[in-house]
């Protein structure tokens, strides 16, 4: 079972991990069955109590990675950690609170991104930035460009750039679709995006000149998605609401909470809580 402090971002960098890793072995090593990727990486090592159903909890979420396994895939097959390690991860779990922060987290968006947009880490953006570059950056539809808008969006919201804010809201929201049918982010973006709402705002000017930040709720976007696409998320969404322990770290993302009992709760309805 997963720990209680888990939070609903641990679960989809896990499911990250999982999928995209599955993926790989599939095209390069053949394997066909979760049993076949529990092998893998159980080949040459002695059986430890309770290792064998390891891999299938993570599959469902009901745990994460922990250190000893994640030395073990680290010597077994390094590259795959690159799912779980992610910068947009850490994004998510503790978004940059200051523009220092902010400017920590732009060093590790690829170089090939900062070049459409930043001459120098951390440059206060203009509100005469060509909004052809942000555009560039989101036609990418990957977890880097979707992190790196993300932190575009909250270093103009430090330096008051109301003009950057709103396009950069606009172009994560825009970029939920093509990643919702990314391999590897078929149940991550339930999470991902839940988590979004939160972080990212848009700032409305009222008559007497306040800035009013406004969430914008992401499922209910969801309707002008093509047909296909919508009913895939919506249908993944409600599966993982069927999971008993995944309903829990649904409702958790819902509402933000910072922490959850996963193990006291029964809540059941998820039409009470605005899912689905």
């Amino acid at each position: 079972m997963a720990k209680n402090n888990t939070q609903p971002i641990d679960i989809a960098s896990n499911f990250y991990w999982y999928e995209c890793t599955f993926n790989y072995l599939k095209k390069n090593h053949g394997i066909e069955t979760d049993e076949d990727f529990s092998d893998f990486f159980h080949e040459n090592l002695e059986f430890v109590s309770g290792d064998s159903k390891y891999f299938s909890k993570i599959k469902s979420g009901r745990t994460t990675l922990g250190r000893l396994w994640l030395s073990r895939i680290e010597k077994k097959l390094p590259s795959s950690l690159e799912y779980y390690t992610h910068f947009i991860w850490d994004i998510l779990i503790r978004p940059p609170s200051n523009a220092l922060e902010v400017n920590a987290y732009l060093e590790k968006v690829p170089k090939y991104l900062r070049d459409h947009i930043l001459p120098e880490v951390g440059k206060n953006l203009s509100s005469d930035v060509n909004h052809n570059n942000f555009i560039q950056v989101r036609n990418y539809y990957n977890l880097d460009s979707l992190g790196f808008l993300i932190l575009l969006h909250i270093n103009a919201r430090y330096f008051s750039n109301t003009e950057v804010v709103n396009f950069t809201h606009s172009l994560i929201y825009e970029t939920m679709e093509p990643l919702s049918i990314l391999d590897g982010l078929e149940r991550a973006h339930i999470f991902i995006f839940y988590k979004l709402q939160y972080i990212v705002n848009r700032i409305i000017i009222d008559g007497f000149n306040n800035r009013i930040e406004e969430t914008l709720m992401w499922s209910p976007t969801r309707e002008n998605w093509k047909p296909e696409n919508r009913e895939k998320s919506i249908e993944t969404e409600s599966k993982m609401f069927s999971s008993e322990h995944l309903r829990l770290y649904l409702i958790q993302s819902f509402y933000d909470f910072s922490s959850i009992s996963i193990t006291d709760n029964k809540l059941e309805d998820g039409k009470v809580f605005g899912l689905l």
